[in-house]
């Protein structure tokens, strides 16, 4: 029996196995295209980060080509408004290169063990840039906002200057919370930006505490009361570093006014040995000549820091007042005041910027034939003292152009026609930061000619230096050529050319004596002189060793001397300070002549000189 329920059905055909499908199976297939995403993704992610890191890169690099624009600007230019302008330029450059680090975009990069630390560390620098830039150009356009006007005399510029002091120390304290981000395990390009920056801020830093200490300890003298002894030095008879004080008197703050008072000439202060007693070094070097006892003989060192604290015991050892510091001026910082007040009238006489230090060093001369003790003498003596207050008070009455006066002052300051010291802290931190204290660094070279003729010649000394440097032997050889022509005229008056009938040995009419004494640096070894006979007193003094020799220079005579000294090691440095003759010294330093209204910073062969 058929047991088939179709029996009329036709036969089926056998079923053929489904051909296999390509490639993967469904499922892995999936996954692989899934990956293939994933990476394109990474891929796309990659790029677009990679974008915002070159894009980054290029930002900084604008900025730091910004930056390279900032190096010859000068103190007075931080109040222009093109400066702001610039560091605005700088600071959106970095703004928009921190932009690109920290975009969502970078983000997972941070993420990563090595690559990670590299991408914060950028992020962080461009930001910690980016903000300093924002402080300081905040802080520029403050201070100009407070000095766009006049200033005028009194309690203004009292506020003015604490003003200042508020916005420096903010900046400052803004500046010190700025984060650069990892330090360690960097790659080379980013360690070395990071230590640059690093070494920049603290710079910047510095000069703004020097800035925040300037300011306020400035505002506490205007504020007063305080009383300072004011000398008033003349150049055309040149002690070391500064002419000697012909005069004396007291200067008075008080609520932002200054006043001159008890003014004398400094002849009538001599006190008899041993009243005040000289610090060592200043014995040693210059104790034959009784620098304690004559005023006159005082600036025999031109380190104002030892000098001033002597000048305020001798003022009160000679019967007068405790005084709180000790301020000294010559004609050139007079001539930078009146430069910025304008010319000042005294008794008919008419004074400007232009007039005045050819007037004290040479012109307040010419009426006088002899050296008498009289009027005459008495009268042209006068004359630095009266044309000293007279200015002092033309600068407390009138109003002053704050960008002129800060250039006019820095350059006094610089080629030490103003120097300064306090006995209270907080005004020698001011003092100190203004560059007007005096004192010596450890590297320091300045050049003195001592005048010990007895007449007015400095006046007509023309006077310059060649300074030279080598390594040898693993040490710094250093030579200084220093050539004085005497240009002094036979027509000009006798107590300008002489002779000086109280000096000894005599001298012949417009021939020039004198002491050559070079503050070298501290480490000077084997020291040598040509030309003239080292002293025996030659020796330390403070931070600096001083080179001594007796010269004469005749009359339209030119001299050489060649002084050669050993620093120890290879790649030394030396600080060319300014002297304050006038006219100044001219120093030829790497081939390049500059005058010495400012100190300069002198490196061996292999290294480019840097001004300071």
């Amino acid at each position: 029996m058929s047991t088939d329920p179709h029996p009329h059905a036709p036969p089926t055909e056998p079923t053929e196995p489904a051909p296999p499908a390509a490639g993967l199976p469904t499922s892995r297939r999936r996954w692989w295209l899934l990956g293939l995403g994933v990476v394109g993704l990474v891929v796309i992610w990659g790029v677009l980060a990679a974008a915002q890191l070159i894009g980054a890169a290029a930002r900084v690099r604008d900025a730091r080509e910004g930056v390279r624009t900032l190096r010859d600007v000068r103190p007075e230019d931080l109040l222009e408004g093109d400066l702001v302008e610039r560091l605005v330029d700088i600071g959106d450059d970095l703004d928009a290169a921190a932009d690109r680090t920290g975009s969502a975009v970078v983000a997972p990069l941070k993420l990563l063990p090595v690559v990670g630390r590299q991408v914060r560390s950028a992020d962080a620098m461009a930001s910690a840039g980016a903000e300093a830039l924002d402080v300081i150009t905040v802080a520029l356009t403050d201070a100009r906002r407070m000095l766009d006007t006049p200033l005028a005399g009194g309690a203004e510029r009292v506020a003015v200057l604490r003003g200042l002091h508020e916005v420096v120390a903010r900046a400052d304290a803004a500046l010190a919370a700025t984060d650069l981000g990892p330090r360690e395990a960097l790659v080379g390009p980013l360690h070395d930006a990071r230590q640059t920056l690093d070494e920049e801020l603290g710079r910047v830093r510095e000069l703004l505490q020097q800035a925040s200490a300037g300011t306020l300890g400035l505002a506490d003298l205007l504020e007063g009361p305080h009383r300072f002894l004011l000398l008033a030095a003349n150049n055309a008879e040149m002690r070391a570093g500064m002419g000697f004080f012909g005069s004396a008197g007291v200067l008075e703050t008080r609520d932002g006014r200054l006043s001159v008072t008890k003014v004398e000439t400094t002849s009538t202060l001599l006190l008899p040995d041993g009243a005040v007693p000289a610090p060592a070094d200043l014995e040693g070097r210059w104790g034959w000549l009784k620098p304690t006892t004559d005023m006159r003989n005082l600036a025999l060192t031109p380190r104002f820091t030892e000098v001033a604290p002597l000048a305020a015991r001798m003022w009160e050892a000679a019967g007068h007042d405790p005084v709180d510091g000790v301020l000294a001026v010559d004609p050139g910082f007079l001539a930078a005041a009146l430069s910025v007040t304008g010319p000042v009238e005294l008794e008919g006489e008419v004074f400007d910027a232009d007039s005045i230090v050819d007037f004290l060093l040479n012109g307040q001369y010419r009426d006088v034939l002899d050296f008498d003790e009289g009027s005459r003498y008495v009268v042209r003596k006068d004359h630095l003292s009266r044309v000293t207050a007279a200015v002092l008070a033309t600068v407390d009455q009138r109003d002053l152009d704050v960008v002129a006066t800060v250039d006019a002052m820095r350059d006094a300051a610089q080629a030490r026609h103003i120097l300064a010291w306090s006995s209270v802290p907080e005004q020698q931190a001011a003092f100190e930061a203004a560059g007007i204290d005096g004192e010596l660094q450890p590297d320091s070279l300045l050049l003195s000619l001592v005048n010990r003729s007895g007449n007015k010649l400095d006046w007509y000394l023309n006077t310059g230096a060649v300074l030279s440097m080598e390594e040898r032997g693993g040490d710094t050889e250093v030579t200084v050529d220093v050539r004085i022509r005497n240009e002094a005229r036979l027509d000009d008056s006798p107590y300008v050319i002489g002779p000086n009938p109280r000096v000894e040995p005599p001298l012949e009419k417009a021939r020039y004596r004198g002491i050559l004494a070079v503050s070298l640096p501290g480490a000077a070894r084997d020291v040598r002189l040509e030309g003239a006979e080292l002293l025996q007193t030659s020796g330390p003094d403070g931070p600096s060793w001083v080179a001594m020799a007796m010269v004469e220079i005749p009359h339209q005579e030119l001299v050489h001397y060649r002084l050669r000294f050993t620093l120890p090691g290879a790649g030394a440095s030396v600080r060319v300070e300014p002297t304050g003759r006038l006219p100044a010294v001219r120093w030829t330093i790497d081939g390049h002549v500059v005058t010495d209204g400012r100190a300069h910073t002198v490196r061996t062969p292999g290294s480019a000189s840097a001004s300071a």
